[in-house]
């Protein structure tokens, strides 16, 4: 048969599938939407801070120490068979430690760099005026901090920063910003945040989120909103 028939397409190999390739594939499918002339909802996930910690040069030695001769040199040593049964070391050296921030720092701007990319496409097209832009995350990852060791999920004794996630957003024009909001939002109120800036009145009845588009105005109220979180990884102590 013709190769398109024993070949999947390029977009379900996942090997294929890196980042860059990935923010390539969604300006594609951008502009494809956009051409149609309709409203359009498109959602981007990347992987560039998920474990093994392992972006591309530059970006895995832009702030790692050029001298460290460690372990985890250019990704986390991340075997999965291991982790399942053991999970990570209760503690590394100070030095390791450091190491595996500057690895997942790298990844941040890794990330950062692909935004950048996204930006520059809405500038270009025209349709920075007219579209939302929200900047997000599942979850934070334990770094060694005081009381965890790598991951997420596994307790919560080591601090929030597994559960404190970036949430940015940007409104068409520039509407409402810049300002840092200090109270609490959850990531399940960004689908009626969204509905509301979009116009869209109905709601589907299982949504338990809440509109934060008044935290958008200036005083700030109060929406006495409170977070939940569970935490369960049964596979391994």
């Amino acid at each position: 048969g013709a190769p398109a028939e024993l070949v999947p397409h390029s977009k379900q190999v996942t090997s294929f599938l890196d980042t860059e390739s990935l923010t390539s594939n969604f300006l594609d499918e951008f502009d494809d939407s956009a051409g149609a002339g309709k409203p359009f909802f498109g959602v981007l996930f990347l992987a560039c801070t998920h474990l093994p910690y392992q972006p591309p040069y530059p970006y895995n030695a832009q702030f790692a120490d050029p001298h460290y001769d460690g372990p985890n040199r250019y990704a986390i040593d991340f075997k999965v068979d291991e982790f399942i049964k053991y999970g990570f070391a209760d503690s590394v050296l100070e030095k390791v430690r450091r190491h595996i921030v500057d690895l997942y720092d790298g990844g941040v701007a890794h990330f950062d760099a692909q935004v950048g990319c996204i930006m520059a496409h809405l500038r270009e097209t025209g349709l920075e005026k007219n579209t939302i832009l929200i900047i997000t995350s599942d979850h934070g990852d334990d770094l060694y901090e005081s009381g965890v060791t790598l991951g997420h999920g596994t307790n919560f004794f080591g601090g929030d920063q597994a559960n404190r996630i970036p949430f940015v957003m940007r409104l068409p024009g520039g509407q409402h910003g810049p300002r840092r909001v200090p109270q609490i939002v959850r990531n399940i109120d960004m689908l009626p945040t969204v509905l509301e800036l979009a116009g869209i009145e109905s709601r589907p009845p299982a949504i338990d989120g809440v509109s934060v588009t008044p935290l958008m105005h200036d005083p700030a109220p109060d929406l006495g909103l409170v977070a939940f979180a569970e935490s369960c990884y049964m596979f391994y102590p």
